[in-house]
């Protein structure tokens, strides 16, 4: 019999540290004790600026579930024969438990200083019941986000949940015990549990955070959540609520990007974020070694000349390359955020979860900011072929298109020959979490 543990091996002592006006630019060795950082407003805000550091390793431009492990895994990249990559391409998880290990760790890390958090949150006495309120939903809206990126990777396809079994521990606590994974439903309900509080917190203040987690993040992690869950009802009303907002919000905070953009190097469209992670785009730079052919790039979008993501990319500055390739330009250009959920995606849930009409209505907008004709949408089997068309062109370097493959069950990726399945989409637990017991 086999039970699957996790085990959290947070360093209880210490958390990552900084001041507020160099939160940024954090360094890992700047630590203090767990007391002495919980002492204060500042502390809680320093901690809270740490843990977005600590996502970085799965979510800045170069990070596992953004531009580099996911993305192979949906074939978004050119790969060389022989290589890492394409084993990751192929879904060849047997020779991948160091890419799968470090991305699980790099996962729960965050979620135990989370939890830390939380822990120190309920014993203080000198925070405002504002700032209590505003540290506890961000705390609980990540931790829900970062166990629901747990379950759309090691959990099984939407449409194909075993009841029965033990999938992921949800980690809520802070220790060295074992934490025992728990069924997909209570898993579910305890994220849920989670995001709804959040939600309900930010409610009342309702001010966009620029790099941080804010009410209009947690709607658009409940559109997608709901509709991972095929509460497709809920998922529209949450993409909804964003809209209407938009539509309505005089000060523009959010509004689909175009070709202007593009000229001014906003290449990530950094108004479109409704949730995303500061990273300095000069210092770290972004891995040239993620690119596609020419030809792939203009099959891709249709050999539209009028299409603005098409100016997304830029010649491939490597010499002796069998045919012409591009760079994508996405993560150069100006100061700002990798994208952790975006306006277009909420565009293309709601086109998905609400009627012809409506889908027309948002295809028509959506189109016309990207720069592509607009058709009309007359049946349900022609908006999943524009859905997918529209994913595959819209989030390269993102970590989207694998969920969205997983998601429908798709069972012939692009790019792809194999066929997909369970032991495509499901990923492994790393080798060291598995405890077999006679």
């Amino acid at each position: 019999m086999k039970k699957i543990f996790l085990y959290i091996i947070a360093i209880s002592n210490f958390l990552v540290s900084c001041s507020v006006n160099d939160w940024l630019t954090v360094q890992p060795e700047d630590t203090l004790s767990k007391d002495e950082m919980f002492e204060s407003k500042q502390g809680f805000y320093d901690a809270l600026f740490g843990v977005y550091t600590l996502t970085r390793d799965n979510y800045d431009h170069n990070g596992r579930l953004m531009s580099e492990f996911i993305e192979h895994l949906a074939a978004q990249w050119e790969v060389t024969s022989g290589t890492i990559n394409e084993s990751i391409k192929f879904h060849e998880y047997s020779l991948l438990d160091g890419q799968i290990s470090s991305t699980f760790g790099a996962q729960y890390k965050p979620i135990a200083n989370l939890n830390l958090m939380l822990e120190y949150l309920e014993t203080q006495d000198f925070l405002s019941d504002e700032d209590y309120k505003l540290i506890k939903a961000e705390c609980l809206g990540l931790r829900a986000w970062l166990h629901f990126d747990l379950i759309r990777l090691w959990g099984p396809i939407p449409s194909k949940v075993n009841t029965t079994k033990k999938y992921l521990p949800y980690v809520t606590v802070l220790g060295y015990e074992r934490n025992l994974a728990i069924g997909y439903n209570e898993y579910m309900q305890l994220l849920q549990s989670d995001i709804n509080e959040a939600e309900q917190i930010f409610n009342n203040y309702p001010t966009h955070k620029t790099f941080r987690l804010g009410k209009w993040g947690v709607l658009a992690l409940q559109s997608r959540i709901n509709l991972w869950l095929g509460n497709k009802e809920a998922a529209l009303g949450y993409a909804n609520t964003i809209l209407d907002f938009v539509k309505t919000d005089s000060d523009e905070t959010f509004k689909l990007g175009a070709l202007d953009n593009i000229g001014i190097e906003d290449y990530r469209f950094n108004r479109e974020h409704l949730f995303g992670i500061h990273v300095d785009f000069e210092t770290t730079l972004f891995n040239n070694q993620l690119y596609n052919n020419t030809a792939y790039l203009n099959e891709l979008y249709e050999y539209s000349g009028s299409d603005i993501r098409l100016e997304l990319w830029e010649d491939r500055k490597v010499t002796g390359l069998a045919e012409p390739a591009k760079n994508p330009l996405k993560y150069t250009g100006q100061e700002g955020s990798v994208p952790i959920i975006r306006l277009s995606e909420i565009y293309l849930i709601a086109m998905e979860c609400g009627d012809l009409t409506k889908a027309n209505e948002l295809y028509e907008e959506f189109a016309e900011s990207r720069g592509i004709g607009f058709v009309e949408i007359t049946s349900i089997s022609q908006l999943n072929e524009i859905l997918l068309k529209e994913y595959r062109k819209e989030f390269i370097g993102e970590g989207v298109l694998f969920y969205y493959y997983k998601r429908n069950d798709v069972s012939r990726i692009p790019r792809n020959p194999e066929v997909c399945n369970d032991d495509c989409y499901v990923l492994p637990l790393p080798r060291k979490e598995i405890d077999v017991n006679g």
